[in-house]
């Protein structure tokens, strides 16, 4: 009987060897894009100084490529105050409660979203992640998003974002992703009118420039 069960194992285990298929994934790191302000002038929570990079991983067509952006940047002492008195409801420019918010976006050329989020990481406090579909006709997540829901301190925090990448080497497949701060907030609304709600952190204050862009081709798994 033993025996038999062993044989059993055995041929088990040869069949699972039999169907496993290991990926040869090569990868490409993209061009650093930083930024670096001497003033606060685009906004008082915007760290003034940050990077963002992407990373391509290829498959060589036997499965699904992907990507990676990942983004790191340093808050000061004059970018906290602001943020906690953000918080607090205190600040001079806003009374609401309003919460540090970073955005990668993917913007694409297609009528098609060719990069889809699928996960997030970050060290910021606490950190509330979405990933959202605006495109009413598609079913891929074109931005990214974390809220720093947690105290903010004067040090750096970085924030990692992974994509499937559907790119085909069509001629509008290319774009780009853009990092941008926002604070943002549980309201819903647009100018001077904002209504408190349960739901969703929606952005109040958005920087008036985008922070980093980190542009790809065409072709899938590459730069």
């Amino acid at each position: 009987m033993k025996k038999g069960i062993i044989s059993i194992a055995i041929a088990i285990g040869m069949l699972i060897t039999s169907v496993v298929t290991v990926f040869a994934v090569t990868y490409t790191v993209g061009t650093t894009e930083t930024w670096n302000y001497s003033t606060y002038e685009h906004g008082s929570y915007v760290p003034q100084i940050g990077w963002a990079q992407p990373t391509f991983y290829n498959t060589d067509g036997d499965a699904q490529n992907y990507a990676k952006t990942y983004c790191e940047f340093t808050l000061d002492n004059n970018n906290v105050s602001n943020i906690l008195q953000y918080n607090a409801g205190t600040h001079s420019a806003d009374s609401k409660n309003l919460f540090l918010t970073l955005d990668i976006s993917s913007v694409r050329k297609s009528s098609t979203d060719k990069m889809d989020a699928y996960a997030i990481s970050t060290s910021l406090p606490n950190p509330k992640s979405d990933l959202e579909n605006d495109d009413l006709l598609g079913n891929r997540n074109e931005e990214s998003e974390v809220v720093a829901l947690g105290t903010v301190e004067a040090t750096t925090y970085n924030m990692s974002v992974m994509w499937y990448d559907y790119r085909e080497g069509e001629t509008n497949d290319n774009g780009q992703w853009e990092v941008q701060f926002n604070m943002s907030g549980q309201y819903i609304g647009k100018g001077n009118l904002w209504i408190k709600t349960n739901g969703d952190y929606n952005n109040v204050w958005t920087s008036d420039v985008v922070q980093a862009t980190m542009v790809y081709g065409k072709n899938g798994g590459s730069q």
